[in-house]
């Protein structure tokens, strides 16, 4: 639900033409049907959102009586931010306490209301339960029970997209590109690259290899690799016309004159995807590799 509110785009299509998230996709921190028979923890909620584009700060409220006003008050606080849209909270909490069916869930916090002091829960679960105001502190207690799963107190998630580092900045990352596959949707891509890869052991060509696996690529609804904002523009001016010298960017660049630089990040030494190159022409696309590496 978070994820298709701030329109993270999961790299990948769920029906027809759209890209949505569904729950079959979440599978970058546990096995699915592990997370189907005994649900997930609130950390293991912050490592999925995590791995799928977005910030995650897990908050858990202290079970001694003498935190309880700090604790609530910085909860009121972080609700009067998510209230403004610049951050999102996901609430794990105790169904029994709030006097339902079931225990630990996970929903969204819709809305918070300072004059009454109340906040709105958009239960997730809409078949069994509509969206319904509590007051902060039955809130605040729900997150108290034990998640038998950890011996921890519940807690919640504050949520947000990934910011976009100023390229002068130091805290820019050092590197022309950026990879806009998530851990989740990386799996997949990988999946179907070994695949093609086992499917294509008779193959001696290095040409067709690459050929084949470029036109697959080029297939995603979201190119791998993109371009990010360089500090000096000279840097891409000068990349391009390198690589496009290369035999490597012959046959993968396409319509992507940076499909190259995934190749070369595809088929690296420490790459689980290099050993399965059809072994006939694994040594001429490691010579195509070495020769716009060194260019």
């Amino acid at each position: 639900m978070v994820l298709n509110a701030l329109e993270i785009d999961p790299q990948r299509k769920w029906k027809g033409p759209w890209r949505w998230y569904e729950q079959e996709m979440l599978s970058c921190c546990r096995p699915l049907d592990a997370v189907a028979e005994v649900g997930i923890t609130l950390n293991e909620f912050a490592c999925l959102a995590r791995c799928n584009g977005l910030t995650a700060t897990a908050v858990q409220p202290r079970l001694d009586s003498s935190a309880r006003e700090a604790g609530i008050a910085k909860f009121r606080a972080d609700l009067k931010l998510a209230a403004t849209g610049k951050t999102t909270m996901a609430l794990s909490y105790s169904r029994k306490t709030l006097g339902q069916t079931g225990d630990g869930h996970f929903s969204c916090i819709a809305a918070y209301s300072e004059k009454d002091d109340t906040v709105l829960i958009l239960d997730v679960a809409r078949f069994k339960y509509p969206s319904y105001w509590i007051s902060v502190d039955l809130a605040w207690d729900s997150m108290l029970p034990l998640d038998k799963a950890t011996g921890q107190p519940r807690g919640y998630c504050l949520l947000a997209p990934l910011p976009e580092a100023d390229p002068s900045s130091l805290l820019a990352p050092a590197s022309l590109t950026t990879l806009t596959l998530n851990k989740s949707s990386w799996a997949t891509v990988s999946n179907d690259i070994t695949k093609l890869l086992l499917a294509s052991r008779k193959l001696t060509s290095a040409a067709d290899v690459l050929t084949k696996l470029a036109s697959h690529i080029a297939s995603l609804p979201t190119e791998p690799l993109s371009a990010r904002p360089p500090a000096s523009p000279a840097l891409t001016t000068e990349l391009y016309p390198l690589l496009a010298q290369t035999r490597l960017s012959s046959l993968t660049a396409g319509a992507n004159p940076l499909a190259p630089l995934f190749f070369l990040a595809l088929f690296s030494r420490k790459s689980s995807l290099t050993p399965l190159i059809p072994l006939a022409a694994k040594d001429e696309v490691e010579e195509m590799l070495s020769e716009a590496l060194e260019g």
